[in-house]
């Protein structure tokens, strides 16, 4: 049996927003940009809540199916081929005005001490935090983890960046058998396409 099972994910945007408003100057913009090196995708053109990008090529819209189990999701993309009963996929949610101002390299540590804490208690493990990088013109946060689901173990790749005070979270996820470099071929030329658009 396939799957598309996500791991639970509205608090990476509550996470996140905790304090956005606390420490006075922004952080810094990341030198690295998502899918840095990669030509944006062109696969399915995906217009989302404040944001446009494209899925990996040959993925396919699977966001009503998934939004009957989680509602909180804007858009969900998925390889129509699955890896040890698992198809990669890709989630976006939004976090409606999450905070004001822009935030902190404290309130980025705060948030990924929080998402890291938040992971492990609904069971992901060998959460790591990555370095941030910027997604459109925004530092975004980057955190990998692992989990199963009815006995299929997957890893996660999530994104999550604040845009005019909403949150936004990225969500890669991959069987965990797929090597590095093919995960980063997948979801490389998908992240070098996003755009906000409001």
């Amino acid at each position: 049996m396939t799957r598309t099972r996500l791991l639970a994910l509205p608090i990476a945007a509550v996470a996140l927003s905790a304090g956005l408003t606390a420490c006075g100057g922004g952080a810094e913009l990341p030198s690295t940009k998502a899918g840095e090196g990669y030509d944006p995708a062109t696969g399915p053109a995906i217009s989302g809540t404040g944001y446009e990008m494209h899925a990996p090529k040959g993925w396919t819209d699977v966001t009503s199916s998934v939004k009957a189990s989680q509602k909180q999701v804007d858009q969900a993309y998925a390889s129509p081929q699955a890896v040890d009963n698992f198809k990669p996929n890709l989630n976006i949610i939004i976090g409606k005005d999450v905070g004001s101002g822009t935030p902190s390299d404290k309130d980025f540590d705060e948030g990924e001490e929080q998402l890291t804490s938040q992971l492990k208690k609904v069971g992901a493990t060998n959460v790591k935090v990555q370095p941030r990088v910027a997604l459109d013109g925004e530092t975004a946060v980057h955190v990998t983890a692992s989990a199963s689901a009815s006995g299929v173990e997957y890893v996660t790749d999530q994104y999550i960046a604040i845009h005019d005070g909403d949150a936004y979270t990225l969500t890669y996820s991959f069987p965990s058998s797929a090597q590095e470099k093919e995960s980063q071929d997948v979801k490389g030329p998908s992240l070098a396409s996003f755009e906000f658009t409001d």
